[in-house]
């Protein structure tokens, strides 16, 4: 016993350090795999989130390019007539025929010669210039011009200018045709988006053209301190995540072109990003407080009967003590089946005549 107490005594502080450090290193790891975890979870939900946005952003430019390609064709059209001698009255044959194949893309065809006079149209109630504006502050290179949307009569209008060819006569300048910038706004509708989603289409020079939500901004105004101009200083398509005008935070894709000035960025809203990715990090981060709260419970009562051991040896080693240091003779008898002396003092060894080193030890009775 005397022994036992001895190794306890060496061993025990040494068994709680290891125990402690190891079910200290098992939670940190526990932990370090669930912050791994985490971070994965948001970084493949930013990156789908990227991936979804840029190919929307080629869907929407697409569809604004193709729609706004329709006015080459129909410059080209009245290139034909005017060619062929046909005058004014052939805008209307045009116009009911854009009419067909889109009613709400162009609601006037404007002719206007060299120096911006008009020459025929397809709406005589239309004022005459309509205070029309194709001023930009940068250098314009693209073949289309793309004015600043403004009030006509209650209605909302963009022109578009497209210069005649050289098939045209002398006397002619330009094509120009006003689109509604809520044709442009309501295309999205169709792409099935989050909730809270933004889709912009922009001038390269900063107005803004057209929107699906009246937070991100009044058409026609320029927001220059927009996070997508200090993206599109770095390249013409990419994506970032930052606050939009209206004040909510999105990760964004947008793309330009050299066909028409146009910049358009499709946004989704981070809370739907990363909706899941926080589930999912909820979800793992309570399986690790239960697992952990586990952990430590098992090694709480592993301490603890570590602790109730070397208490109960330190005790039986005072009690051998105490009964070694007896003057009269004491033993300590196993009353069960075999019925052995367990401890007996050296007095107790004198009195029967025993070894006094450990006198009686393991004899029957």
């Amino acid at each position: 016993r005397r022994a036992r107490a001895s190794a306890t005594d060496r061993f025990g502080p040494r068994l709680g350090f290891a125990l402690r450090s190891g079910v200290a290193t098992l939670i940190a790891v526990l932990w370090g795999l669930f912050a791994w975890s985490a971070c994965q979870q948001f970084t493949l939900a930013e990156s789908a989130a990227e991936s979804n946005t840029a190919t929307l952003a080629k869907l929407v430019e697409a569809w604004a390019l193709s729609t706004l390609e329709r006015v080459n064709y129909l410059a080209a059209s009245v290139e034909v007539e005017r060619g062929a001698g046909r005058h004014g009255a052939d805008l209307d044959v045009l116009r009911r025929r854009q009419r067909a194949a889109d009613p709400r893309l162009f609601q006037v065809i404007d002719v206007i010669d060299r120096n911006g006079r008009r020459i025929a149209t397809s709406d005589r109630d239309q004022p005459d210039d309509s205070a029309r504006n194709f001023d930009s502050d940068s250098v314009q290179t693209t073949p289309s011009l793309i004015g600043l949307p403004r009030l006509v009569r209650g209605q909302m209008l963009m022109p578009v200018l497209r210069p005649l060819g050289p098939r045209a006569s002398g006397a002619l300048g330009a094509v120009v045709v006003e689109i509604d910038p809520d044709y442009f706004g309501g295309f999205s509708a169709d792409l099935g988006l989050p909730k809270g989603a933004s889709v912009v289409l922009m001038r390269s020079d900063g107005p803004l053209l057209a929107r699906n939500r009246p937070a991100l901004g009044t058409v026609g105004q320029s927001y220059p301190d927009s996070p997508l101009w200090r993206a599109l200083e770095k390249k013409s398509a990419g994506s970032f995540t930052a606050v939009e005008t209206d004040g909510a935070r999105r990760v964004v894709s947008y793309r330009t072109n050299a066909a028409f000035p146009l910049v358009v960025a499709i946004g989704f809203p981070t809370a739907e990003v990363y909706a899941e990715a926080w589930r999912r990090t909820l979800g793992n981060g309570a399986i690790g407080v239960v697992l952990t709260l586990v952990l430590s419970f098992a090694a709480w009562l592993m301490l603890r009967e570590l602790r109730r051991r070397a208490a109960a040896e330190g005790a039986a080693a005072i009690a051998v003590a105490a009964v070694q240091s007896v003057g009269s003779g004491v033993a300590v008898l196993e009353t069960g089946g075999e019925h052995r002396i367990e401890l007996a003092n050296p007095a107790f060894g004198r009195l029967l005549q025993l070894p006094e080193r450990d006198p009686a030890a393991g004899c029957r009775f």
